[in-house]
């Protein structure tokens, strides 16, 4: 189940409702009492005011056992926000089963103040789930487009999986984990680490966001394994946004790792300042016919143009 807490600027419970019953009153009721009960830091606003914000909290029951809060998994999946330099860092180490509804809830804590950056952390990931596959991508790209397909070995048609809640909402009939987040997580710059062991389902999310120039790839080129494992089905050889196969092929970064000159163990903060500094060089003017053209990528092109204009470098 889910909790929708309201937030008071210090950080106090201003009240809560239930977002997603259990089904049970009594656990419902439970639930409520113990959100009520908890402190948090509150966010923030740019000119580090603090600000009053809502949040959703999931909960998770078992048999004799009383209601526990579940925080985010940290073993696979671990946002964090840098306020210098205003940088939100998403580390996601495997695409599990309930990341969509964990991803939801936690940037919930984060659409107070819009980060000035994004960057997503792919590095090691090695795939997982197709629904929670579809709400990650979901959360950076606008509904409708493309991800990946497959060949129906039945049919033998084309299946075509897009970005958005009819998309993921078709595989699994579950609460929209990313209702009322705000759109800005679908402009502000972006940049995606990937390395050698990126695989599988993480290998197309990185595509599709490198395809759509939704986002800057920096790293290693990946592990060339998108494929899955869909029930009777079997193990499928999945395609890109562009209709071609990922596998013995990866995605090439448009920043090589070595170019930012940090070791593979630096520290996180050390690791966003190199990306979103460095980084943002190295984007080129997309070419006149090129389609679709993201609001990031669109601004950029201005600010290129601009300077051209103006004869400057």
């Amino acid at each position: 189940m889910q909790i929708s807490v309201n937030v008071r600027k210090d950080g106090g419970v201003e009240s809560t409702s239930i977002r997603l019953s259990s089904g049970f009153p009594a656990l419902d009721a439970s639930a409520q009492t113990y959100a009520a009960t908890l402190r948090f830091v509150p966010a923030r606003l740019a000119s580090g005011e603090p600000t009053a914000g809502k949040i959703t909290i999931p909960f998770q029951f078992k048999l004799n056992e009383p209601a526990y809060f579940r925080p985010d998994n940290s073993a696979f999946f671990k946002p964090a926000y840098f306020p210098e330099p205003d940088v939100l860092l998403i580390r996601g180490r495997y695409i599990y089963a309930e990341m969509g509804r964990d991803l939801g809830a936690a940037l919930q804590r984060y659409t107070v103040a819009e980060p000035r950056k994004i960057v997503l952390d792919l590095r090691g990931n090695q795939g997982g789930t197709l629904l929670n596959t579809t709400v990650l991508a979901s959360v950076f790209l606008p509904d409708g487009l493309k991800l990946a397909s497959y060949q129906d070995k039945k049919s033998a048609s084309q299946i075509d999986v897009r970005s958005g809640s009819a998309s993921y909402q078709q595989m699994s009939k579950i609460p929209d984990p990313l209702s009322g987040l705000p759109a800005y997580f679908k402009t502000v710059p972006m940049w995606v680490l990937v390395n050698e062991k990126t695989a599988g389902l993480a290998e197309l999310v990185a595509a599709a966001l490198q395809h759509y120039q939704r986002a800057i790839i920096v790293g290693n080129k990946t592990a060339g394994d998108a494929m899955a494992q869909l029930g009777t089905l079997g193990r499928l050889e999945w395609l890109d946004a562009d209709g071609e196969s990922i596998a013995g092929r990866g995605v090439v970064p448009d920043v090589p790792w070595r170019d930012l000159k940090i070791g593979d163990d630096m520290p996180d903060i050390a690791v966003v300042e190199a990306v979103t500094a460095q980084a943002a060089g190295r984007w080129v003017r997309a070419p006149a016919d090129a389609s679709p053209v993201s609001p990031q990528r669109a601004g950029i092109n201005a600010v290129i143009d601009a300077k051209a204009a103006a004869g400057e470098d």
